[in-house]
Protein backbone atom coordinates (compact mmCIF):
# COMPACT_ATOMS: atom_id res chain seq x y z
CA UNK A 1 0.00 0.00 0.00
CA UNK A 2 1.10 3.70 -1.12
CA UNK A 3 0.63 7.22 -0.38
CA UNK A 4 -0.11 10.24 -2.16
CA UNK A 5 0.02 13.05 0.78
CA UNK A 6 -1.01 16.66 1.06
CA UNK A 7 1.20 18.14 2.72
CA UNK A 8 2.55 21.82 3.48
CA UNK A 9 6.40 22.32 3.44
CA UNK A 10 7.64 26.35 3.41
CA UNK A 11 3.85 27.16 2.12
CA UNK A 12 3.97 24.39 -0.56
CA UNK A 13 1.78 21.14 -0.94
CA UNK A 14 3.88 18.39 -2.54
CA UNK A 15 3.46 14.63 -2.77
CA UNK A 16 5.41 12.39 -0.84
CA UNK A 17 8.33 10.48 -2.36
CA UNK A 18 6.30 8.53 -4.60
CA UNK A 19 4.42 10.80 -6.63
CA UNK A 20 7.38 13.74 -6.44
CA UNK A 21 9.32 11.32 -8.76
CA UNK A 22 6.00 10.69 -11.13
CA UNK A 23 5.57 14.18 -12.25
CA UNK A 24 7.30 14.84 -15.64
CA UNK A 25 8.25 18.32 -17.18
CA UNK A 26 5.85 18.79 -20.22
CA UNK A 27 5.75 21.93 -22.42
CA UNK A 28 2.10 21.25 -23.63
CA UNK A 29 0.51 19.92 -20.06
CA UNK A 30 0.86 20.32 -16.54
CA UNK A 31 -1.15 17.14 -15.63
CA UNK A 32 0.40 13.41 -14.46
CA UNK A 33 -0.26 10.23 -14.18
CA UNK A 34 0.21 8.39 -11.06
CA UNK A 35 -0.19 4.88 -12.70
CA UNK A 36 -3.14 2.81 -12.81
CA UNK A 37 -6.67 2.88 -13.61
CA UNK A 38 -10.29 2.36 -11.76
CA UNK A 39 -11.71 -0.66 -12.21
CA UNK A 40 -14.99 -0.89 -13.70
CA UNK A 41 -16.48 -1.52 -9.76
CA UNK A 42 -14.43 1.52 -8.35
CA UNK A 43 -17.29 4.04 -9.27
CA UNK A 44 -18.98 4.08 -5.97
CA UNK A 45 -17.81 6.08 -2.70
CA UNK A 46 -18.61 6.86 0.99
CA UNK A 47 -18.21 9.37 3.96
CA UNK A 48 -17.06 8.04 7.68
CA UNK A 49 -17.86 11.24 9.28
CA UNK A 50 -15.78 11.10 12.17
CA UNK A 51 -14.81 15.00 12.12
CA UNK A 52 -14.21 16.11 15.21
CA UNK A 53 -13.78 19.88 14.32
CA UNK A 54 -17.32 21.81 15.04
CA UNK A 55 -16.42 24.20 11.96
CA UNK A 56 -16.36 20.28 9.85
CA UNK A 57 -20.02 19.69 10.77
CA UNK A 58 -21.65 22.87 11.12
CA UNK A 59 -23.78 23.08 8.35
CA UNK A 60 -27.13 21.80 8.61
CA UNK A 61 -28.78 23.05 5.69
CA UNK A 62 -30.58 20.57 3.79
CA UNK A 63 -29.30 20.49 -0.35
CA UNK A 64 -32.30 19.37 -2.28
CA UNK A 65 -29.17 18.25 -4.89
CA UNK A 66 -27.24 16.58 -2.70
CA UNK A 67 -30.27 14.18 -0.47
CA UNK A 68 -29.78 13.78 3.00
CA UNK A 69 -26.39 14.57 3.64
CA UNK A 70 -25.22 17.77 5.31
CA UNK A 71 -22.08 18.83 7.06
CA UNK A 72 -18.84 17.02 5.84
CA UNK A 73 -20.97 14.39 3.83
CA UNK A 74 -22.02 17.18 2.14
CA UNK A 75 -18.81 18.81 1.10
CA UNK A 76 -17.43 15.84 0.41
CA UNK A 77 -19.50 15.00 -2.21
CA UNK A 78 -19.87 18.23 -3.47
CA UNK A 79 -16.14 17.79 -4.39
CA UNK A 80 -16.64 14.37 -5.74
CA UNK A 81 -19.74 15.60 -8.17
CA UNK A 82 -17.19 18.41 -9.15
CA UNK A 83 -15.29 15.74 -11.37
CA UNK A 84 -18.68 14.95 -13.05
CA UNK A 85 -19.55 14.73 -16.35
CA UNK A 86 -22.62 17.48 -16.03
CA UNK A 87 -23.81 19.78 -13.47
CA UNK A 88 -24.84 17.88 -10.42
CA UNK A 89 -28.77 18.60 -11.57
CA UNK A 90 -28.95 22.39 -11.25
CA UNK A 91 -25.39 23.04 -10.22
CA UNK A 92 -26.29 25.33 -7.16
CA UNK A 93 -24.79 24.39 -3.45
CA UNK A 94 -21.60 26.13 -3.63
CA UNK A 95 -21.41 30.16 -3.38
CA UNK A 96 -17.59 30.17 -5.27
CA UNK A 97 -18.71 28.37 -8.15
CA UNK A 98 -20.77 30.78 -10.17
CA UNK A 99 -20.84 27.96 -12.75
CA UNK A 100 -22.13 25.34 -11.06
CA UNK A 101 -20.78 22.21 -9.50
CA UNK A 102 -19.76 19.76 -12.18
CA UNK A 103 -19.17 22.35 -14.59
CA UNK A 104 -15.77 20.76 -15.21
CA UNK A 105 -16.98 18.57 -17.51
CA UNK A 106 -14.66 15.65 -16.55
CA UNK A 107 -16.64 12.84 -17.32
CA UNK A 108 -16.87 10.70 -14.26
CA UNK A 109 -19.85 10.34 -12.90
CA UNK A 110 -19.83 8.10 -9.17
CA UNK A 111 -21.95 7.14 -7.55
CA UNK A 112 -22.68 7.75 -3.86
CA UNK A 113 -23.49 5.30 -1.34
CA UNK A 114 -24.05 7.48 1.91
CA UNK A 115 -22.42 6.80 5.55
CA UNK A 116 -19.65 4.33 6.39
CA UNK A 117 -19.74 2.87 9.49
CA UNK A 118 -15.72 3.10 10.09
CA UNK A 119 -12.56 4.22 8.33
CA UNK A 120 -12.49 0.60 6.78
CA UNK A 121 -9.42 -0.64 4.45
CA UNK A 122 -7.08 0.90 2.01
CA UNK A 123 -9.31 -0.48 -0.47
CA UNK A 124 -12.68 0.78 1.08
CA UNK A 125 -13.35 3.80 -1.22
CA UNK A 126 -14.26 6.12 1.60
CA UNK A 127 -13.39 9.12 2.85
CA UNK A 128 -12.80 9.73 6.98
CA UNK A 129 -10.76 11.86 9.29
CA UNK A 130 -7.60 10.01 11.18
CA UNK A 131 -6.50 10.95 14.57
CA UNK A 132 -2.93 12.68 15.28
CA UNK A 133 -0.55 14.30 12.35
CA UNK A 134 2.23 13.28 10.22
CA UNK A 135 4.87 15.93 9.52
CA UNK A 136 2.73 18.85 8.32
CA UNK A 137 0.65 16.21 5.93
CA UNK A 138 -3.14 17.39 5.89
CA UNK A 139 -4.57 14.71 4.27
CA UNK A 140 -3.43 11.63 1.59
CA UNK A 141 -5.11 9.22 -0.70
CA UNK A 142 -3.84 5.10 -0.69
CA UNK A 143 -2.87 3.29 -3.33
CA UNK A 144 -2.91 1.41 -6.02
CA UNK A 145 -6.32 2.54 -6.97
CA UNK A 146 -6.85 -0.40 -9.29
CA UNK A 147 -8.85 -2.51 -6.73
CA UNK A 148 -10.26 0.60 -4.57
CA UNK A 149 -8.61 3.55 -2.71
CA UNK A 150 -9.22 5.61 1.04
CA UNK A 151 -8.67 8.96 1.78
CA UNK A 152 -8.06 10.01 5.12
CA UNK A 153 -7.52 13.80 6.28
CA UNK A 154 -5.06 14.25 9.87
CA UNK A 155 -7.37 15.36 12.26
CA UNK A 156 -4.68 18.00 13.86
CA UNK A 157 -3.27 19.03 11.04
CA UNK A 158 -5.78 21.95 10.27
CA UNK A 159 -8.86 23.19 11.44
CA UNK A 160 -11.50 21.59 8.52
CA UNK A 161 -14.22 23.84 7.78
CA UNK A 162 -17.24 22.27 5.73
CA UNK A 163 -18.62 25.42 4.02
CA UNK A 164 -20.41 26.30 1.84
CA UNK A 165 -18.97 29.69 2.06
CA UNK A 166 -15.24 30.67 1.38
CA UNK A 167 -13.27 29.35 4.23
CA UNK A 168 -11.50 32.05 6.70
CA UNK A 169 -7.83 32.32 7.09
CA UNK A 170 -6.67 32.74 10.35
CA UNK A 171 -3.27 34.57 11.45
CA UNK A 172 -1.32 31.77 13.38
CA UNK A 173 -3.69 28.95 13.30
CA UNK A 174 -4.06 26.54 10.07
CA UNK A 175 -7.57 26.43 8.68
CA UNK A 176 -8.38 24.29 5.74
CA UNK A 177 -11.63 23.83 3.63
CA UNK A 178 -12.68 20.33 2.99
CA UNK A 179 -14.35 20.56 0.18
CA UNK A 180 -11.49 21.66 -1.86
CA UNK A 181 -8.65 18.69 -0.33
CA UNK A 182 -10.93 16.32 -0.81
CA UNK A 183 -11.56 17.79 -4.48
CA UNK A 184 -7.83 17.49 -4.74
CA UNK A 185 -7.47 14.22 -3.52
CA UNK A 186 -9.92 12.55 -5.42
CA UNK A 187 -8.23 14.00 -8.73
CA UNK A 188 -5.50 11.15 -6.76
CA UNK A 189 -8.02 8.47 -6.70
CA UNK A 190 -8.75 9.38 -10.49
CA UNK A 191 -5.36 8.29 -11.44
CA UNK A 192 -3.85 12.35 -11.48
CA UNK A 193 -0.92 13.21 -9.71
CA UNK A 194 0.00 16.44 -9.26
CA UNK A 195 0.21 19.27 -11.89
CA UNK A 196 2.73 21.86 -13.08
CA UNK A 197 -0.20 24.09 -14.14
CA UNK A 198 -0.74 26.83 -11.52
CA UNK A 199 -3.94 27.12 -12.58
CA UNK A 200 -5.35 23.19 -11.77
CA UNK A 201 -7.07 21.26 -8.97
CA UNK A 202 -3.96 19.45 -8.86
CA UNK A 203 -1.61 21.70 -8.63
CA UNK A 204 1.30 21.08 -5.82
CA UNK A 205 1.09 24.36 -4.53
CA UNK A 206 -2.20 25.83 -2.11
CA UNK A 207 -3.52 29.11 -1.89
CA UNK A 208 -4.22 30.25 1.40
CA UNK A 209 -7.38 27.39 2.70
CA UNK A 210 -7.47 26.04 -0.40
CA UNK A 211 -11.04 27.45 -1.17
CA UNK A 212 -9.45 27.30 -5.10
CA UNK A 213 -9.55 23.67 -5.34
CA UNK A 214 -13.12 23.18 -5.41
CA UNK A 215 -13.36 23.97 -9.27
CA UNK A 216 -11.32 22.07 -11.45
CA UNK A 217 -10.12 23.30 -14.52
CA UNK A 218 -8.76 23.04 -18.04
CA UNK A 219 -5.24 21.32 -17.07
CA UNK A 220 -7.49 18.83 -14.32
CA UNK A 221 -10.39 18.14 -17.11
CA UNK A 222 -7.21 17.48 -19.80
CA UNK A 223 -5.52 14.54 -17.32
CA UNK A 224 -8.58 13.24 -16.25
CA UNK A 225 -8.85 9.15 -16.88
CA UNK A 226 -12.00 9.23 -18.38
CA UNK A 227 -13.65 9.09 -22.12
CA UNK A 228 -16.70 9.43 -24.66
CA UNK A 229 -17.57 6.02 -25.37
CA UNK A 230 -17.27 6.80 -29.38
CA UNK A 231 -20.37 6.90 -30.51
CA UNK A 232 -19.99 10.44 -31.58
CA UNK A 233 -21.53 14.05 -31.07
CA UNK A 234 -20.74 13.64 -27.18
CA UNK A 235 -24.54 12.33 -26.24
CA UNK A 236 -23.23 8.92 -24.83
CA UNK A 237 -20.87 9.30 -22.16
CA UNK A 238 -18.89 6.13 -20.95
CA UNK A 239 -19.32 4.19 -17.85
CA UNK A 240 -17.27 6.43 -15.87
CA UNK A 241 -14.12 4.66 -16.93
CA UNK A 242 -11.00 5.05 -19.80
CA UNK A 243 -12.84 2.40 -22.22
CA UNK A 244 -16.05 2.02 -23.58
CA UNK A 245 -18.01 -1.33 -21.83
CA UNK A 246 -19.95 -2.45 -24.64
CA UNK A 247 -16.83 -3.29 -26.70
CA UNK A 248 -15.09 -6.72 -25.98
CA UNK A 249 -12.68 -6.52 -23.56
CA UNK A 250 -9.26 -5.76 -23.81
CA UNK A 251 -6.20 -7.18 -21.85
CA UNK A 252 -4.89 -5.06 -19.12
CA UNK A 253 -0.83 -4.27 -20.07
CA UNK A 254 1.22 -6.28 -18.20
CA UNK A 255 4.91 -5.16 -16.76
CA UNK A 256 7.11 -8.86 -16.92
CA UNK A 257 11.28 -9.13 -16.46
CA UNK A 258 13.57 -8.15 -13.87
CA UNK A 259 14.64 -4.29 -13.82
CA UNK A 260 18.26 -3.34 -13.74
CA UNK A 261 19.20 -1.59 -9.96
CA UNK A 262 20.62 1.59 -11.01
CA UNK A 263 23.56 3.05 -9.51
CA UNK A 264 21.79 4.80 -7.03
CA UNK A 265 20.85 1.34 -5.66
CA UNK A 266 17.01 1.68 -7.00
CA UNK A 267 15.54 -0.99 -9.30
CA UNK A 268 14.70 1.06 -12.48
CA UNK A 269 10.88 -0.38 -13.00
CA UNK A 270 8.57 1.17 -14.94
CA UNK A 271 5.06 2.11 -14.48
CA UNK A 272 1.96 2.09 -16.87
CA UNK A 273 -1.43 4.17 -17.12
CA UNK A 274 -4.17 4.15 -19.32
CA UNK A 275 -5.26 1.58 -21.88
CA UNK A 276 -4.54 -0.16 -25.31
CA UNK A 277 -7.39 1.03 -26.90
CA UNK A 278 -7.62 2.62 -30.37
CA UNK A 279 -10.58 4.82 -28.67
CA UNK A 280 -9.55 6.15 -25.70
CA UNK A 281 -5.54 5.94 -27.32
CA UNK A 282 -4.45 7.52 -23.77
CA UNK A 283 -1.43 4.75 -22.89
CA UNK A 284 1.20 6.13 -20.93
CA UNK A 285 4.67 3.75 -19.84
CA UNK A 286 7.59 5.72 -17.26
CA UNK A 287 9.94 5.39 -14.98
CA UNK A 288 10.57 7.05 -11.44
CA UNK A 289 14.19 5.78 -11.46
CA UNK A 290 16.31 6.83 -13.67
CA UNK A 291 19.24 9.34 -13.49
CA UNK A 292 18.35 13.02 -13.43
CA UNK A 293 19.16 14.79 -16.27
CA UNK A 294 20.28 11.86 -18.58
CA UNK A 295 19.02 11.07 -21.42
CA UNK A 296 17.10 7.57 -22.43
CA UNK A 297 15.15 5.90 -25.23
CA UNK A 298 12.00 4.23 -25.20
CA UNK A 299 12.55 1.46 -27.81
CA UNK A 300 9.79 -1.63 -28.95
CA UNK A 301 9.81 -5.21 -30.83
CA UNK A 302 7.46 -7.85 -31.84
CA UNK A 303 8.53 -10.50 -29.36
CA UNK A 304 10.07 -10.87 -25.59
CA UNK A 305 13.63 -11.62 -24.85
CA UNK A 306 15.60 -12.68 -21.73
CA UNK A 307 19.36 -11.79 -22.81
CA UNK A 308 21.69 -10.85 -20.37
CA UNK A 309 23.13 -7.21 -21.22
CA UNK A 310 25.53 -4.84 -19.42
CA UNK A 311 24.91 -6.12 -15.80
CA UNK A 312 21.14 -6.22 -16.90
CA UNK A 313 18.18 -8.10 -18.87
CA UNK A 314 17.40 -7.50 -22.59
CA UNK A 315 13.56 -7.95 -22.10
CA UNK A 316 12.79 -7.03 -25.97
CA UNK A 317 13.31 -8.75 -29.58
CA UNK A 318 14.69 -7.37 -32.14
CA UNK A 319 14.01 -5.35 -35.13
CA UNK A 320 13.73 -2.76 -32.71
CA UNK A 321 12.05 0.59 -33.21
CA UNK A 322 13.07 3.46 -31.50
CA UNK A 323 10.17 5.94 -29.78
CA UNK A 324 12.26 9.12 -28.88
CA UNK A 325 14.87 10.32 -27.22
CA UNK A 326 14.41 12.16 -23.87
CA UNK A 327 15.87 13.53 -20.97
CA UNK A 328 15.19 12.05 -17.65
CA UNK A 329 13.89 14.83 -15.39
CA UNK A 330 15.70 16.59 -11.92
CA UNK A 331 14.47 13.74 -10.20
CA UNK A 332 15.19 10.72 -12.24
CA UNK A 333 11.46 10.63 -14.04
CA UNK A 334 10.44 10.14 -17.59
CA UNK A 335 7.08 9.00 -19.46
CA UNK A 336 6.46 8.08 -22.73
CA UNK A 337 2.74 8.25 -24.83
CA UNK A 338 2.30 5.48 -27.01
CA UNK A 339 0.04 6.46 -29.85
CA UNK A 340 -1.87 3.59 -31.69
CA UNK A 341 -3.25 3.61 -34.90
CA UNK A 342 -5.48 1.63 -36.74
CA UNK A 343 -2.54 -0.71 -38.02
CA UNK A 344 -1.64 -1.80 -34.33
CA UNK A 345 -4.96 -3.37 -33.49
CA UNK A 346 -5.02 -7.01 -33.42
CA UNK A 347 -1.28 -6.46 -32.38
CA UNK A 348 0.97 -7.57 -29.61
CA UNK A 349 4.25 -5.64 -29.06
CA UNK A 350 6.92 -4.93 -25.99
CA UNK A 351 8.79 -2.17 -24.88
CA UNK A 352 11.75 -1.70 -22.63
CA UNK A 353 13.27 2.07 -21.56
CA UNK A 354 17.18 2.27 -22.31
CA UNK A 355 19.19 4.93 -20.08
CA UNK A 356 22.69 6.39 -19.43
CA UNK A 357 23.78 5.45 -15.71
CA UNK A 358 27.46 6.95 -15.52
CA UNK A 359 27.98 5.63 -11.90
CA UNK A 360 27.23 1.60 -13.35
CA UNK A 361 30.04 0.12 -14.64
CA UNK A 362 28.67 -0.39 -18.06
CA UNK A 363 27.43 3.21 -18.16
CA UNK A 364 23.96 1.98 -18.70
CA UNK A 365 20.70 1.24 -17.19
CA UNK A 366 17.73 -0.78 -18.36
CA UNK A 367 14.14 -1.11 -17.14
CA UNK A 368 11.61 -4.18 -16.98
CA UNK A 369 9.42 -4.12 -19.94
CA UNK A 370 5.81 -3.91 -20.78
CA UNK A 371 3.78 -6.36 -23.03
CA UNK A 372 0.77 -4.77 -25.03
CA UNK A 373 -1.80 -6.53 -27.19
CA UNK A 374 -3.30 -3.63 -28.90
CA UNK A 375 -7.35 -3.60 -29.07
CA UNK A 376 -9.97 -1.27 -31.14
Amino acid sequence: MRKVVLARASGALFCGALAAVLLSPSTTRGYAFLGGSLDLTQRDFRVFDNFSDPEANDNTTPDPNFPGAVGARLAIWKAVAEWGSTLRYDGLGDPTQPLGLGSGGANFDSSYQGAAPSTGDPNSNLFGELAGASGGVFAFTELPIQDGWRILFYRDAAVWHDGPGTTAFVQGQVHMDLQGVATHEYGHALGLAHSLDASATMFSVPVGTVTNFRSIEADDQAGEVLVENGLGGGGSLSNAFPFDPARNPCAQPELYGVPKTNSQGVPAALYVSGRPHLVTNDLIVGTAAGIANAPCVLFSGPAPAAVPFAGGTLLVGGPWTRHGVQTFDFVGSVTYSIPIDATMVGTRRFYQIWFQDPGDPFGIGLTDALAVQFCP
